[in-house]
C-alpha cells in the first residue's frame, strides 16, 4: 500500500501542493474522500468546498485547487491532502484539517476614553466567529482609526489571544491610549473681510492654552475639525459670499505626534445680493401662500441658511397635503457683473402617500400603547408632515426617552405607501432626590424623595417625598394616571401629612405645633393640542396644639377642616415637560374653599413660564417665570394661616429663608399673605472647560413678596436677590448648587445664602 503526500500546512498551502504535484499518479480515479480532524465543521462541507468528486482523476493542479478552496473558506488553520491506493484500483483522498479556534469572547484592557461597548460596535469581527489573523489585524486598524479621529495619535493597540478549552480563545485588545494630540497653532489664510479673531469665535478647534492640560480644550478631534470647515463656510455664505470656496484643512503633526498645526485656506469671493425670486413646479396651494414662506427678499445679501430654511418650509407645506417625497430644487441664475443671484424654487410633489404601518422599536420597558396614544397619525391616513412632527414632539415630551427618531421608509414596490418606524432610546425614569439647605436658626434643612415617572412602563407616576428641619416634618405621596380608562383624561391622587413646630415661621421659637393631614384628587383633560383643563378637590384637617404665650393672637388651639374645589386652564407649548429648552406654559387657576369644611375663601392666580433658546444648538437658554395670586375671604372667619401665601427660598425668592417673607408679628413670626407676586429670570449657560461633562452654569435674579389684606402691593416692599449656580447632570441625577445674594436686606429678614439640591428643579 502506498501513500502520497500532496498537501500543505497553514499559509504555505499553495506552495506545498505545487511542490508535490509531480508525485501524483496521473489518470488515477478518486474512489472515496475522507476528512480527518474536523470537529465543529461538517466533513461534507469541507468536501464540497474542495470541489473534488468521486470518479474524477486527481492531478497536482486539482489538489492545489482543492487545498486553496478549503483554506479560502476561512474555517481551517492548517490543511493537508493525502492519497492512498486501494485494492481494486483507484485511490482514497484524505483531507487532514486543523480547525481555526472559535472566539469565545472579546475583551479590552487599558481603555478609558472609549467604553468596551463603543469599541465592540466598531469591530467587524464578533464573538462566536472563527478566529482569523487577518480579521484581527483589520480590527486593530479600525480601533486605531477611531482613536486617531478622537485625537489619540499616540495610541498603541496589541491583540492578545488567550487559549481556552475545546479549541476556543479569548481575544483581548490591550490598549495604551496615550495623551491626546493637542493643537499648537491654527492659521487662517485668505481671509480679508473678517479677521482671524472673528472667524475663530465660530470654530471648536482652538489652540491649546494655559488651562488645556487641566481640561479638554485645545485637543484635536477629526469630526470637530470637519465641522469647523462647515462653520466657517456657513459664516461667510450667510453674509453674502455666494461663491465662497474652502478646501480641506491642512494638518501637520509634530514628529513626536504630541502636537499639530492646523491651517484653513479659503477664498472669500464677492458679496452677492438676492435678485428675483419665484416658485414654480407642481403644487396644489395658491402660489401666494408658498411665496409667503420664502425667507429671502430681493436686494438683501445672500444667506445660505435662509435659502435652506425656505426649502424646508416649502417642502413641509407641500408634504403636509400627503406628498411625503416632495422635492424642492433651488434653481439659481447668477449675474456676475452685478453680483446678484436669483432663485427659482422648483417644486415636484410626486405621488400622494399613505401610512401603511406604524412600528415602534427600542422600547424595552415602555409599552407601545403609551407611545401610540401620543401620536397624531394613524395607519391608512395620508401623510401629513405637521402631524408627524407634532407626534414626535409629544413622544419626546413624555420624558421617558433620550432620543426619539421618526423614520419613514418607502414600501418596496409601492409608490403611494410608507411605513413609520419610531426608534426610541429609553432613559432612566426613576429618581432619588436628596436636597439640603442651611439657615442660621434651623441649621440643616433637608428634603428627600423617590419618584418613578413611568411605573411598570405604563406611563403612570408615583412619588413619595419628605422635607425635614428642626421645625418641619412633611410627607407626601402622589400617584398620576395620565390616561384614565384609556381616555385622554388624567387623574392625580395625593395624600399628605405635615407636622410643623413653630408654624408661624421656621426661625422663631417653638410657640405651637401644627399637624395637617389631607388628600386631593385632580382630573385633567386636553381640550386641544396645547390647551389643558383640570378640576380638583382637596380636603385637609389641621390641628393646632401646645399653644404658648408667645404665639400670635390668631393662633387658637383646635381643629380646622378645609375643603377646596379647584379649576385650572393651561396653555402648554414646551418641547419637554422635564428639561424644556423652548416654549412655555401659562396657567390660570381658580379655587373655592367652602364645599365641605370650616373655611370660606376664593383664591385665584395667573402664572407663566417661558423658555427661550439663545443659540442654534440650544446650549444657552433664557427663562422667565412670573406668578400673581390673590385670596379673598368670603366669611368673617378669614383665611386660615395654612392656606395663606408663603414665600422665600427655592421656587420663589432665593437667598431668603423658606416661608420667611411678608409681614411678621412682634415675635418675628410670618403672618402669611393674601396676595403674592413673584418673578424669576434665569440664564442657563455651558460652563467653560466643563461643558462636555454635563455642567451648566446659571445666573438668576428673583423678586417677590406676599402682602396682607390691608397692604397695598408696592415695588418698594418687594424682596430681591441675584445669584449664580452650578447644575450638573450627574450619573446619579441632576445636582444643583446655588448661591443667592439678597439685595436691600432689612431688619428681621432671615437669609438662606446657599442651597444644594439633588433631583428636581425649583419650577
Amino acid at each position: 500500500m502506498r501513500m502520497l503526500l500532496i498537501g500543505v500546512f497553514g499559509a504555505l498551502a499553495l506552495g506545498s501542493s505545487l511542490a508535490f504535484a509531480d508525485d501524483v499518479v496521473s489518470g488515477m480515479e478518486i474512489q472515496t474522500i475522507s476528512v480527518v480532524g474536523a470537529k465543529r465543521i461538517d466533513p461534507a462541507t469541507l468536501v464540497l468546498q474542495s470541489g473534488l468528486e468521486r470518479g474524477e482523476q486527481l492531478t497536482g493542479q486539482r489538489a492545489s485547487d482543492a487545498l486553496a478552496a478549503i483554506y479560502k473558506g476561512g474555517f481551517i488553520e492548517n490543511v493537508a491532502l493525502y492519497s492512498r491506493l486501494i485494492e481494486g484500483g483507484g485511490m482514497e483522498v484524505i483531507l487532514k484539517v486543523e480547525e481555526r479556534p472559535l472566539i469565545d469572547s472579546i475583551a479590552f484592557e487599558g481603555n478609558d476614553e472609549l467604553t468596551d461597548k463603543r469599541l465592540k460596535e466598531l469591530l467587524k469581527i464578533k464573538e462566536r466567529q472563527v478566529y482569523s489573523r487577518t480579521k484581527v489585524e483589520e480590527a486593530v486598524a479600525q480601533l486605531s482609526a477611531k482613536y486617531h479621529g478622537d485625537g489619540y495619535f499616540l495610541v498603541r493597540i496589541e491583540p492578545i489571544v488567550r487559549p481556552l478549552s475545546d479549541n476556543r480563545v479569548t481575544l483581548v485588545f490591550q490598549v495604551q491610549e496615550g495623551e491626546k494630540t493637542r493643537i499648537r497653532t491654527v492659521d487662517i489664510i485668505g481671509n480679508h473681510r473678517f479677521d482671524d479673531v472673528t472667524l475663530m469665535r465660530s470654530v471648536d478647534s482652538q489652540p491649546m492654552g494655559f488651562l488645556s492640560f487641566f481640561s479638554s480644550s485645545g485637543v484635536y478631534e477629526r469630526q470637530k475639525l470637519l465641522n469647523d470647515v462647515e462653520k466657517i463656510r456657513g459664516y461667510y455664505m450667510d453674509r453674502g459670499h455666494f461663491d465662497f470656496e474652502m478646501g480641506a484643512p491642512q494638518v501637520m503633526l509634530t514628529p513626536d505626534l504630541a502636537y499639530m498645526d492646523i491651517t484653513f485656506e479659503l477664498t472669500e469671493g464677492e458679496i452677492y445680493n438676492i435678485g428675483d425670486i419665484d416658485v414654480t413646479g407642481d403644487y396644489q396651494q395658491p402660489k401666494s401662500e408658498l411665496m409667503a414662506l420664502v425667507g429671502i427678499h430681493p436686494g438683501e445679501p445672500f444667506s445660505r441658511s435662509k435659502v435652506g430654511q425656505t426649502i424646508q418650509s416649502l417642502t413641509e407645506a407641500v408634504a403636509d397635503l400627503g406628498y411625503a417625497y416632495t422635492n424642492v430644487n433651488p434653481l439659481t441664475q447668477v449675474d456676475e457683473e452685478h453680483h446678484t443671484v436669483s432663485f427659482t424654487f422648483d417644486i415636484h410633489k410626486g405621488e400622494r402617500v399613505y401610512y401603511r404601518r406604524i412600528e415602534i422599536i427600542g422600547n424595552s420597558k415602555t409599552s407601545d400603547a403609551v407611545i401610540r396614544r401620543e401620536l397624531r397619525i394613524n395607519e391608512a391616513e395620508k401623510f401629513a408632515f405637521s402631524k408627524l412632527r407634532r407626534s414626535r414632539e409629544r413622544v419626546q415630551r413624555l420624558g421617558y426617552f433620550e432620543t426619539v427618531d421618526f423614520n419613514t421608509p418607502r414600501v418596496d414596490g409601492v409608490l403611494d405607501q410608507t411605513d413609520v418606524v419610531i426608534d426610541v432610546a429609553e432613559r432612566s425614569t426613576g429618581q432619588v432626590s436628596v436636597g439640603m439647605g442651611y439657615s442660621s436658626v434651623d441649621k440643616i434643612i433637608g428634603q428627600a424623595s423617590v419618584q418613578e415617572n413611568n411605573l411598570f412602563g405604563q406611563g403612570q407616576s408615583l412619588k413619595a417625598s419628605g422635607q425635614f428641619s428642626r421645625s418641619t416634618m412633611d410627607y407626601n405621596i402622589s400617584f398620576t394616571e395620565p390616561y384614565l380608562f384609556n381616555q385622554p383624561t388624567s387623574m392625580t391622587a395625593n395624600v399628605y401629612n405635615t407636622r410643623r413646630l413653630n408654624v408661624g415661621s421656621s426661625v422663631a421659637i417653638r410657640d405651637y405645633d401644627q399637624l395637617t393631614r389631607g388628600a386631593s384628587l385632580n382630573l385633567g383633560k386636553e381640550l386641544s393640542e396645547f390647551l389643558h383643563e383640570s378640576v380638583s378637590y382637596g380636603i385637609s384637617n389641621t390641628s393646632i396644639s401646645n399653644v404658648g404665650s408667645n404665639a400670635p393672637l390668631y393662633v387658637q388651639a383646635g381643629t380646622v377642616v378645609t375643603g377646596i374645589l379647584g379649576h385650572a386652564i393651561s396653555w402648554d407649548t414646551r418641547n419637554s415637560t422635564y428639561f424644556p429648552t423652548d416654549g412655555g406654559v401659562q396657567t390660570w387657576r381658580l379655587e373655592y374653599a367652602g364645599l365641605g369644611g370650616d373655611s370660606r375663601f376664593v383664591r385665584s392666580s395667573l402664572e407663566t413660564t417661558d423658555f427661550i433658546p439663545l443659540d442654534k444648538d440650544q446650549d444657552w437658554i433664557g427663562s422667565f417665570h412670573a406668578r400673581y395670586g390673590r385670596a379673598v375671604a368670603t366669611s368673617s372667619g378669614g383665611i386660615p394661616y395654612i392656606e395663606r401665601y408663603q414665600m422665600g427660598g427655592g421656587g420663589s425668592v432665593r437667598g431668603f429663608q423658606y416661608y420667611s417673607l411678608g409681614a411678621k408679628d412682634s415675635n418675628n413670626i410670618t403672618l402669611g399673605g393674601t396676595v403674592e407676586v413673584v418673578a424669576n429670570v434665569e440664564l442657563l449657560t455651558p460652563v467653560p472647560l466643563l461643558a462636555d461633562a454635563g455642567f451648566k452654569g446659571v445666573l438668576f435674579a428673583d423678586v417677590g413678596q406676599v402682602f396682607q389684606e390691608y397692604e397695598r402691593p408696592s415695588p418698594q416692599k418687594l424682596r430681591r436677590s441675584v445669584g449664580f449656580g452650578l447644575r450638573w447632570m450627574s450619573p446619579v441625577g441632576p445636582l444643583r448648587f446655588e448661591w443667592a445674594f439678597p439685595q436691600g436686606v432689612r431688619s428681621g429678614d432671615n437669609l438662606l445664602t446657599f442651597e444644594f439640591n439633588m433631583g428636581g428643579m425649583s419650577f
